[in-house]
């Protein structure tokens, strides 16, 4: 559902059981029983925790949020999106636990960001083969990770395709890294970024999808269009959502990124054409 949807509401979870964590994750997130305060309905989340090595200040918290109801407004499925309270009570019970890190939870008091765990998917192999529905939403996928600059969905050794599948649909997760451009110099960016420099080229080349989709006849011209859908009510919805004490000049920061590639859309249409 798309967050400027009436009915959408972002779940606002009370932790109440911590089950495990996941330590093959960088990470390493704390999966949850948890009540949405809003619903009262009990669910399992996902936690990425405050207290560990990449969600230690709000930037990377803001970041996970803000691509999350990006994709959505664009219809890209993507772990749905929550923000988990943990209480001193609820740390409590982490310690003594020989599978869960009591370190970085009692890091983590008050909002985390976390999602809601989807069962039955696996992570994508980066050599896996896609089926030619999942081939139509990579290019999408692969074109909103040139929107946001998300270079940590590569084939690298040792990078993580931060996709799950079923063995028909992809799932999207994991975008503290996003808008990488917040992290440089701001002499230093692309100032035109819809049209790409050969330092962007070299990162986009690297995604995990890329060579899936080269040479594919697509024009992204519909896709450039949806990015309309990012307009003032899109924004202000982001600034009602997000938690105050997540907030930095780093959003408006990503707005201005995004508003200048709206306004140039056509051209980025073209870059991505000529790129696959």
């Amino acid at each position: 559902m798309k967050i400027t949807n009436p009915a959408y509401s972002l779940p606002i979870v009370e932790a109440l059981t911590p089950l495990e964590q996941f330590e093959n994750s960088a990470n390493k997130p704390l999966l949850v029983s948890g009540i949405d305060t809003h619903t009262g309905n009990r669910s399992e989340y996902v936690v990425k925790l405050n207290g560990a090595e990449r969600m230690g200040y709000t930037v990377p918290r803001c970041k996970e949020l803000i691509a999350a109801f990006m994709a959505m407004e664009l219809g890209i499925p993507v772990v749905e999106p929550a923000i988990v309270n943990l209480s001193a009570q609820f740390i409590d019970t982490t310690k003594g636990r020989n599978d869960i890190n009591y370190a970085t939870v009692s890091k983590s008091l008050g909002y985390n960001v976390g999602s809601k765990y989807i069962k039955g998917l696996n992570t994508l192999a980066g050599h896996q083969n896609l089926t030619p529905k999942q081939l139509e939403l990579a290019h999408s996928i692969f074109a909103f990770d040139v929107l946001i600059q998300n270079a940590d969905r590569t084939f690298e050794p040792g990078g993580k395709p931060n996709m799950m599948t079923d063995g028909e649909k992809l799932v999207l997760l994991d975008h503290e890294l996003a808008f990488s451009f917040i992290e440089q110099l701001s002499f230093v960016r692309n100032k035109t970024p819809w049209i790409f420099n050969e330092s962007d080229i070299l990162w986009i080349k690297r995604h995990i999808l890329f060579k899936q989709i080269e040479h594919q006849t697509i024009d992204y011209a519909q896709f450039s269009e949806s990015l309309c859908n990012f307009d003032a009510q899109f924004w202000e919805q982001v600034d009602k959502l997000v938690p105050d004490e997540w907030k930095s000049e780093e959003m408006e920061t990503i707005k201005s990124h995004v508003d200048s590639i709206i306004e140039n859309r056509g051209l980025f249409a073209q870059s991505l054409n000529r790129l696959v």
